[in-house]
Formats: C-alpha cells, sequence, structure tokens
C-alpha cells in the first residue's frame, strides 16, 4: 500500500515536473520569437 503510493506519488511528481519543463521550453521560444534583437529588427 505504501509503495503503491509512493509510487503514485512519484509519477504524479514527475507529470508535473515534465509539464513545467514543456511550458518553459515553449515560453522560451515564444520569446526567442517575439523578442527584438539588438539591430531592432524581429527574428524570424
Amino acid at each position: 500500500m505504501l509503495a503503491n503510493s509512493l509510487i503514485y506519488g512519484a509519477l504524479i511528481t514527475l507529470h508535473y515536473a515534465l509539464q513545467a519543463y514543456m511550458i518553459v521550453i515553449f515560453i522560451t521560444c515564444v520569446l526567442s520569437f517575439i523578442r527584438p534583437n539588438p539591430f531592432g529588427k524581429f527574428y524570424k
């Protein structure tokens, strides 16, 4: 019982960690497209 709850908790933690990681990667990609470079032009 305890082992099952520990495994379940680990899976939930891994799921949220992976989800947060994907969100961070997505935001980084979006910002890299939106953020102007030092020359004032936009990345393409």
